[in-house]
């Protein structure tokens, strides 16, 4: 709808203008509730402000939740031709508040640093839980996120490298001297 159109540019440029306490404070409670794009725009503003801060962590979950959920994919049992039960994923769920691919160009306006930072911190720590990975990637500010998530088999690990990938590169494209996100690359 355009109302929602409007509503993420004007998140997008709250964000890349470091406006996070107009995005934290000012914005009306039911805007917040109805509209994925300001709920994400304002819990990465509150992670940004918050992030040295004794809140750090607090915000950080409540973005990291928004975001799992978004990854997270929704299984449906269906019968096959035989009689048998199989698990059949879908790729883009309906379980977040937006779809993924929604996020994606949601993210792709973003052009503050320390938003793209929290971002990509936020991606690799999601790609670092996941069980088979051989090594750990390091980022800025990885201790502000949780270390588990409850339901693992959930999260669409694959989307979320993708989007990792995606979004340093992206950042890249912004700042290509940024050495912790080039580290990364």
């Amino acid at each position: 709808t355009l109302f929602r159109s409007v509503a993420e540019e004007c998140v997008v440029f709250l964000l890349n203008w470091r406006e996070n306490d107009y995005l934290i404070l000012q914005v009306p409670v039911a805007l917040v509730q109805n509209n994925p794009y300001v709920k994400v725009g304002q819990l990465l503003a509150a992670t940004c402000k918050e992030l040295s801060g004794p809140e750090s962590r607090r915000t950080a979950k409540d973005l990291w939740e928004v975001i799992v959920q978004i990854c997270s994919v929704s299984s449906q049992h269906k019968r096959s031709n035989d009689g048998r039960f199989s698990l059949i994923k879908q790729r883009d769920s309906t379980l977040g508040i937006m779809y993924r691919s929604e996020l994606h160009a949601f993210i792709r306006k973003l052009r503050e640093p320390l938003v793209l930072t929290i971002l990509i911190s936020l991606f690799v720590k999601l790609h670092n839980i996941r069980d088979d990975i051989v090594n750990d990637i390091t980022a800025e500010h990885m201790s502000i996120w949780p270390s588990s998530i409850p339901n693992l088999q959930a999260v669409d690990f694959d989307a979320v490298a993708v989007t990792m990938k995606e979004l340093v590169n992206y950042a890249l494209t912004i700042n290509p001297s940024s050495h912790s996100w080039l580290f990364i690359q």
